[in-house]
């Protein structure tokens, strides 16, 4: 099976970031150009068609700034597929080597998921030195997802940059998963593997406040970059946002699962459908194995027959297929335990799809109710109903709030100016790494 990596942005925009004519002058004027390195670990998904936000953070920011003269790399697990990317941006391949087992009495510590992820961070360290051999390196990003990062000694001649998307245990602890012997072993592998790198990002305040204690990072270390998300796509689409309409479209959008707020929705279901009858719920995101099944039979059996047409499971959605899915609904429900900074809700905002959300970490960074969206209490059903309510029963209300996120989006992230805050950040880094001197040739051959 394949993994393929799918964008909302059209072929043509594909080699040219949107902005770039207004401001990839000042960019290049401000910035060196540089040889870049970002990792996608992500596996393919049962179905081979969604993907999650490492993905397209690294496919968004490698065409941006690809586009901008930069050398870029997507380094890449064997057995994934990039889509249409910048033909300026190289993708190389790696795959797990085999690590050498200790000892009979310590082998019986060491869990084969680490001992396999381990070889594949092997694997990846010399695919990277092999790159920088050929064309200087001057940063690698890779996120902490499955601590990859755990075979990249600082003695290489190139630093890390760990992004954190959400660790694992986070993703536990918000999906109600009590760890097993075998699961605490991983988090503190994943925790290990991230203390090797030189500097830190994330997207989100209320993930940086959480990292000291999941991964031992200092907060002082970690820098706050937001996700871009390009509009272009969305801009080029008819808009279907009419809550007057005969048909009232809402939204569900991401992996059916507790931390994405599946309880609240189940608690929920039956008020939504009250509200209106020309209500319908439309579900969008895996939910064929494990939890996501479990929720959605939850919630069939919690609708009556007679309502059940009414409530569509759609399953995995290809990124092309889901931008149009946004354009065509007619208000985004969010319900999240937690969330990063999540993709949905960006390209929600950009298609200009009025936005009912959870007044949770990470989200309420980026919606301000009755600014740009409106919030929820996580664990108050009656809540989300009233502000299903307000959107409906005022499309005046719901459309201001949608501009405002659209006018949100294109100020504070688009792919432009992330690519600033970026490049700059890692200019500051390769200083810094410069004045370490870290440029010595023989930590090549110690670190391989």
């Amino acid at each position: 099976m394949h993994y393929i990596l799918y964008s909302c942005f059209s072929s043509e925009h594909s080699l040219r970031p949107e902005g770039q004519t207004n401001i990839s002058t000042g960019i290049a004027r401000n910035h060196r150009l540089m040889n870049i390195a970002f990792v996608n670990p992500e596996y393919p998904s049962r179905t081979g068609r969604d993907h999650g936000g490492i993905a397209t953070y690294i496919f968004t920011m490698a065409n941006t700034l690809a586009a901008l003269g930069h050398r870029i790399y997507v380094v890449a697990r064997q057995g994934t597929v990039s889509d249409t990317l910048d033909e300026r941006v190289e993708v190389r391949r790696f795959q797990s080597e085999p690590i050498h087992r200790l000892l009979p009495l310590l082998d019986r510590l060491v869990d084969e998921k680490i001992r396999w992820e381990r070889g594949c961070s092997r694997a990846l360290r010399k695919t990277l030195i092999e790159i920088h051999q050929e064309k200087p390196l001057d940063v690698v990003e890779v996120p902490e997802y499955n601590g990859l990062a755990g075979e990249l000694p600082p003695s290489l001649p190139f630093p890390i940059v760990v992004h954190f998307h959400t660790p694992t245990a986070l993703l536990d602890e918000l999906n109600g998963i009590k760890p097993t012997g075998k699961q605490k072993k991983w988090h503190i592998y994943e925790a290990w593997a991230v203390r090797h790198a030189q500097a830190y990002k994330c997207s989100s305040e209320s993930l940086k406040e959480r990292l000291p204690a999941l991964s031992g990072v200092p907060r002082e270390r970690i820098e706050i970059i937001r996700r871009p998300i390009p509009t272009r796509a969305f801009d080029a689409r008819r808009k279907h946002h009419d809550l007057t309409a005969d048909r009232i479209d809402i939204l569900f959008s991401g992996r059916l699962e507790r931390r994405k707020g599946s309880e609240t929705i189940l608690s929920s279901i039956q008020d939504i459908l009250r509200l209106d009858p020309r209500i319908r719920v439309t579900f969008a995101g895996e939910t064929q194995v494990g939890e996501t099944l479990s929720s959605r039979t939850a919630i069939e059996r919690a609708v009556s027959p007679r309502e059940r047409h009414r409530v569509s499971f759609l399953g995995a959605v290809k990124r092309h297929e889901l931008c149009t899915l946004y354009c065509r609904s007619s208000i985004l429900l969010m319900p999240s335990l937690f969330d990063n900074a999540p993709y949905a809700l960006l390209e929600a905002m950009a298609a200009k799809l009025p936005v009912a959300a959870a007044d949770v970490g990470g989200v309420n960074e980026i919606i301000r109710h009755d600014h740009n969206g409106l919030l929820f209490m996580p664990d108050s059903p009656e809540e989300l109903v009233a502000c299903l309510r307000t959107l409906i029963g005022s499309p005046a209300t719901a459309y201001r709030l949608a501009a405002q996120a659209y006018n949100d989006i294109q100020n504070l992230y688009a792919p432009s100016t992330i690519a600033r805050q970026t490049l700059s950040f890692y200019e500051r880094l390769r200083v810094e790494v410069k004045k370490k001197s870290l440029k010595d040739p023989l930590r090549i051959r110690a670190a391989s």
